[in-house]
């Protein structure tokens, strides 16, 4: 159970001084010295999170591949330093969306570290990045599985770095939500939301944005909205940074967007949903499984609102996201096909909605997904 008293959590940097990897330039790793070695790869890394920091994902990922092509060419691999640098390389990789591609690459960095005896600090460091993946998948129980080893080990394990515990804690929540175990979310929040007004700004939004996703899961819709809107007040000049990223005010924008859009109230979740995907795409994260999801939400609004095309464009572009991003069948293709079949249902064209639709179930069939149709 998430226990934690009142006031400063923070122990300041220590996830991120605890990575000892970085990269290195155009030089054969087996010429450097062990000095050599070290000094390059941190140099490298810190090159890295901050290419990571400023946006330029796509940068940074070539400065990781750098690295983990320094650690595993040196005279003596270390096993825990190519972990990391196969850590810090999926991170990035999961962050541009490409979430089939990052989840070898982290279960491979876990195994690494879990068989060469790796500090808890980097084992929670795995956990949190395979449940951020799994969830991004669709694959929330493991997801929760793996965000609940995270909170327990950042409580009761050794020197472990609690920057990140509230918001852990509270996007455990969530998934303990997601997965219809609302007693056990209901309790882990209860603990957190006396704890906000001695938050850090950014917890306080997680914190808000996770009440407010258990509540209209639980079908309070009333007090869900309270909580989102409370949180978009509370995010307003917020700046970018490793624990207030663009994906994180996105999916606030895109909760609140589902849930007026389930009361009928186009124009305001049309908004929305526009502001999440702008945000988005200014983050150049355009192509990620955040994206498809607020995509699927503007088509349905445009369904509503009878524009048939808007709406089959917009779900044909989640649907292309998802094809790029998820190996076939997945459920996520399966939803999207769904959604165009209801679209092309409504209008009017049966025979296209109908091949839609099979292959919707099809899918969800093939995955044991059916019940998300």
């Amino acid at each position: 159970m998430f226990r934690c008293a009142k006031g400063p959590l923070a122990v300041l940097l220590l996830a991120l001084a605890g990575n000892p990897l970085l990269p290195i330039a155009n030089v054969a790793a087996q010429t450097l010295s062990e000095d050599d070695l070290i000094r390059k790869t941190f140099d490298l890394t810190m090159q890295g999170r901050a290419l990571v920091d400023a946006g330029n994902l796509a940068e940074a990922e070539a400065v990781f591949r750098e690295v983990l092509e320094l650690q595993r060419n040196a005279a003596s691999p270390s096993p825990l330093s190519v972990a990391t640098a196969l850590h810090n390389l999926a991170a990035v990789v999961a962050r541009q969306g490409r979430i089939a591609e990052a989840e070898p690459m982290a279960r491979d960095a876990l195994a690494m570290r879990k068989a060469n005896g790796a500090v808890d600090n980097a084992l929670v460091q795995s956990w949190q990045l395979l449940a951020s993946i799994l969830k991004d998948s669709g694959r929330t129980g493991e997801a929760e599985e793996m965000a609940a080893k995270a909170v327990d080990r950042t409580l009761n394990g050794s020197d472990v770095d609690r920057t990140d515990l509230i918001s852990n804690a509270a996007i455990l929540a969530a998934l303990q939500a997601e997965n219809g175990d609302l007693g056990a979310a209901g309790q882990l929040l209860g603990q957190l939301l006396p704890m906000l007004p001695d938050l850090a700004a950014h917890d306080r939004v997680q914190v808000l944005n996770v009440a407010g996703r258990i509540a209209s899961i639980g079908g309070e819709t009333a007090k869900a909205e309270t909580y989102y809107r409370e949180a978009l007040s509370q995010a307003a000049g917020l700046p970018r940074a490793k624990n207030w990223t663009a994906q994180e005010e996105a999916t606030l924008l895109n909760n609140l967007g589902a849930l007026l859009l389930q009361q009928g109230r186009l124009a305001d979740a049309e908004g929305l949903f526009n502001d999440g995907a702008r945000v988005l795409a200014e983050a150049g994260l355009g192509q990620t499984a955040l994206a498809a999801t607020i995509l699927d939400g503007l088509g349905e609004v445009y369904r509503g609102q009878f524009l048939y095309q808007e709406a089959f464009d917009t779900q044909r572009k989640a649907l292309d996201i998802r094809i790029a991003i998820f190996a076939s069948p997945h459920p996520e293709i399966g939803i999207s096909f769904s959604n165009i079949g209801l679209t092309l249902l409504r209008a009017g064209q049966v025979e296209y909605a109908v091949a839609s639709l099979e292959k919707a179930v099809t899918i969800q069939r093939a995955t044991g997904d059916i019940l998300r149709l």
